[in-house]
């Protein structure tokens, strides 16, 4: 008589097992990196009020306007999401918010900042130029203020 054997010897399913966990090691920390890259992409799209009231001054107020830190009228000093604990301004409207709750309590506090840029020539927007109004042409994220987040952290557009 001849038996037939079925299932997997306990070698195979060793490997197995070994092939899961490397796999998991290599996944498990890519998947934190895209959670966090989105957590702080939600938080910088809470930004989009600041760019907004930011460019309509500079595009309708005299060289004799002027804006003091955190006067921008965007909600600074409040707390607008889950992942946003503080949104600041300096006197020429770089806005910079800062997080928490990103999913690693290191990166609590850590701070992005957008900067905004003239359409022509491309340099950033600087309240004391005699030549306003003029227009906003983009606003450039970057790793910045006190405490500024890892590029591995950012968003690609903010590297």
């Amino acid at each position: 008589m001849s038996r037939i054997a079925h299932g997997f010897t306990l070698v195979e399913l060793m490997v197995i097992v070994a092939i899961m966990g490397i796999l998991a090691a290599i996944a498990i920390p890519v998947y934190n990196g895209y959670v966090i890259r989105s957590r702080v992409t939600e938080g910088l799209l809470a930004l989009s009020q600041c760019r907004e009231i930011v460019s309509e001054i500079y595009q309708m107020s005299e060289a004799s306007f002027t804006v003091g830190n955190n006067q921008w009228g965007c909600g600074e000093n409040t707390t607008n999401t889950e992942y946003v604990s503080l949104v600041t301004t300096n006197a020429d409207g770089v806005v910079t918010v800062t997080f928490r709750n990103l999913g690693d309590t290191g990166l609590d506090n850590k701070t992005v900042q957008m900067v905004p840029y003239r359409l022509n020539p491309r340099v950033p927007a600087d309240i004391t130029d005699s030549d306003r109004p003029y227009q906003i042409g983009e606003f450039v994220c970057e790793p910045g203020g006190p405490d500024p987040l890892e590029n591995s952290h950012v968003p690609h557009t903010c590297r």
